[in-house]
């Protein structure tokens, strides 16, 4: 599927956090417990503070007190990514940035996850088994609307996974393809993109 011009902005976003290094929010020190989060259609979740203080915003949110009520997600949404979450306590994402040490790696182990990513198969970039099963469940068009989610409750793990997942989607595009699906007009004549493609062939690699 090719994403509508409104989701477009999400795929900006999520593209321009993964070319920049995020400082790694602390999980906060207090805070509850629980914290009950209800979609806009007003289903209602539990979640752990493990699972919670993954999010700056719920985090910043529990502090007040009170459901924490997500606006823009229905039901499907908020519970895909309460499984996130879980998962994500149990088998943390690498979350170094640009080569550097993942401080959750096992005692002696380095996991790096590599920027830019050097294959599309996201397993083979350190991340863990059960991301690529999740994020490898959307299609195009679910993969900027998750992005989306994933800023709006700024989840570093979330956003670094779904901005690796498209950057390996775009990575394999035609150039043709790219061009339609950011409906992109080509202001090249097949000369001027041939010498292009000649100057920039360390790009493919």
């Amino acid at each position: 599927a090719v994403p509508s011009p409104a989701h477009q902005p999400a795929c900006k976003t999520a593209l321009h956090q993964c070319r920049h290094t995020h400082t790694a929010f602390n999980m906060a020190s207090d805070g509850p417990a629980t914290l009950k989060v209800k979609s806009n259609d007003g289903h209602s979740v539990e979640l752990s503070k493990d699972e919670y203080s993954q999010s700056k915003y719920l985090t910043e949110q529990s502090s007040i007190g009170g459901e924490v009520e997500m606006f823009s997600m229905e039901k499907a949404a908020l519970e895909k990514v309460v499984e996130f979450l879980k998962e994500n306590a149990a088998n943390p994402i690498p979350i170094s940035e640009i080569e550097q040490n993942d401080p959750f790696a096992p005692e002696g182990e380095i996991k790096k996850i590599p920027k830019p990513l050097n294959t599309p198969n996201l397993a083979e970039a350190n991340f863990p088994e059960w991301s690529v099963k999740w994020v490898d469940s959307f299609s195009q068009e679910e993969l900027f609307e998750y992005a989306k989610f994933a800023d709006e409750l700024d989840v570093h793990g979330l956003t670094l996974l779904l901005c690796a997942k498209i950057a390996s989607i775009i990575k394999a595009m035609p150039l043709e393809a790219y061009h339609a699906t950011f409906k992109l007009d080509v202001d090249y004549t097949p000369e001027e993109e041939a010498k292009i493609r000649s100057e920039n062939k360390w790009a493919e690699s």
